[in-house]
């Protein structure tokens, strides 16, 4: 952590992952996203290291499915700008 912040980067405290370092298994991936989307939560996954083409498309589908439904994605928040008032 220290030196990503010395390359003024911030840890974002992601605790859900789809997995993807154990499988490139498209239907598994897909899975593992749906279950690991939740309101206001983070999900780990890779898009390098290697063929992550699963990965990518699973990240597709799943988000496609998720805003055809009304779903929104926004960026994640300074730490500070939630502590605020």
């Amino acid at each position: 952590a220290t030196v990503a912040a010395e390359l003024g980067m911030r840890a974002l405290g992601v605790l859900n992952t789809i997995d993807d370092w154990t499988t490139q298994h498209l239907p598994t991936l897909i899975a593992n996203l749906r279950a690991a989307m939740r309101p206001g939560e983070l999900v780990l996954a890779h898009d390098g290291g290697g063929d992550r083409e699963a990965t990518v498309d699973a990240v597709i589908a799943v988000v496609t499915e998720r805003l055809s439904r009304g779903c929104e994605f926004t960026l994640p928040e300074d730490r500070e700008d939630r502590e605020r008032p």
